[in-house]
């Protein structure tokens, strides 16, 4: 990790590997210095993986005892992780360009996985939102 010496920030070593798998990323606690990416994502894929591994250290994840913790708990890191990566004003700007997912994840320079989660967790209110920007630029289309 290298210690930047503003506030106590500490900013960790990434690594790139062939991790195999399923595997895009990870962070061991027991190793907290270090995040490892694998070496064959593209560059939305990177930013977004390793901004969900910075979470995980954030938050000081460990190994969950049970199946259904480890699922509850990437389920929380990936939603925050998709809305440090994609705020609301950046979403709707997006959506009003394209509403192909795949455009729409280039746009905001994310993996689909991120956008997936940023979409599947919409508060009430920020469905709200993105449905009055729609609407209001339908109305002004010839």
């Amino acid at each position: 990790a290298v210690d930047l010496g503003h506030d106590g920030l500490v900013v960790p070593v990434v690594h790139h590997a062939d991790l195999g798998g399923d595997v895009d990323g990870m962070w061991d606690p027991d190793a907290p210095e270090s995040i490892w990416l694998d070496r064959t994502l593209n560059q939305a894929a990177r930013r977004s993986v390793l901004t969900h591994e910075l979470v995980h250290r954030e938050r000081g994840d460990a190994a969950c005892c049970t199946p259904w913790h480890e699922r509850h708990q990437e389920r929380l890191v990936d939603d925050a992780a998709a809305r440090r990566l994609i705020p609301l004003p950046k979403l709707v700007d997006a959506l009003l360009w394209s509403i192909d997912p795949v455009e729409v994840a280039e746009i905001l320079w994310v993996d689909g996985a991120t956008l997936r989660a940023r979409l599947a967790n919409l508060t009430g209110a920020e469905h709200g939102a993105i449905e009055e920007r729609l609407w209001a630029a339908e109305g002004r289309m010839p």
